[in-house]
């Protein structure tokens, strides 16, 4: 199943819708306080699902735009945050001119949901079109190390570590940055990076990280995060590299 189709599903709407009204996470009201300051900004919510972090951003006063590939995902964020501007979209071609907003969020992993990885670094590459210079790009990835990297005193995510080395020992995908991990609503192939090489793709694009957000309250170092949020700012004098990897 391809991503679009994926998203129209009705499961995974229904799961949407719920989760629309859930709000921001922890993590994310950290990034919100700490890198999104500017009242007078203008963001870009990519990835927006059913609003679920769109609708906290106009809460806070900002001029805001929700994109999802999935129209039936858009007409679900309408319903729910009516007052919330919702546009389909993909985040590899954006509709949007050149230096467009002040902020750019790609939240809940969604990043990492585009495919192949020519597109998400696409993905990365329309993020720093459409920001004005001296924007901010804030993202949160997969790391690729905590597939890996388990307690083994936790006996249930021993297990879970068991099955995702089987499952993707069968399909060879064992050492991609895409491989199948197990989520609530069944399996699906996603990336994953380690931060090092994110860091460098931001800097092979001409993005400086400012900063990262851990995705819990705890003492783990960022190189085992499984999955940080970075924020990256677009300097106010630069020009993309084309020569950007993988």
């Amino acid at each position: 199943m391809d991503r679009l189709e994926y998203y129209e599903a009705d499961e995974v709407v229904e799961k949407y819708a719920a989760v629309g009204r859930a709000g921001l996470r922890p993590n994310e009201r950290v990034l919100l306080d700490e890198y999104v300051t500017d009242p007078d900004g203008r963001v870009l919510d990519l990835g927006c699902g059913s609003g679920r972090v769109t609708a906290p951003l106009a809460e806070r006063g900002f001029d805001v735009v929700g994109v999802n590939v999935s129209e039936t995902m858009v007409q679900v964020a309408r319903e729910l945050h009516p007052d919330v501007e919702f546009r389909v979209g993909d985040a590899t071609a954006l509709s949007f001119p050149d230096g467009s907003f002040d902020y750019v969020l790609f939240a809940d992993r969604g990043i990492d949901d585009v495919r192949p990885a020519a597109s998400r670094m696409r993905a990365i590459l329309e993020s720093w079109r459409v920001l004005k210079p001296g924007g901010l790009f804030a993202f949160d990835a997969n790391n690729q190390l905590s597939r890996f990297v388990v307690d083994p005193t936790d006996r249930s995510a021993v297990a879970d570590t068991a099955r995702f080395l089987a499952r993707n020992l069968r399909a060879g995908t064992l050492r991609s940055r895409y491989a199948f991990v197990e989520y609530a609503n069944g399996i699906d192939r996603t990336y994953a990076i380690v931060p090092p090489a994110q860091r460098r793709q931001l800097t092979d694009v001409g993005f400086e990280l400012v900063g990262m957000v851990p995705s819990a309250d705890d003492r783990r170092p960022t190189l085992l995060d499984p999955r940080p949020y970075y924020v990256a700012r677009k300097p106010r004098r630069a020009a993309a590299d084309t020569g950007v990897s993988d």
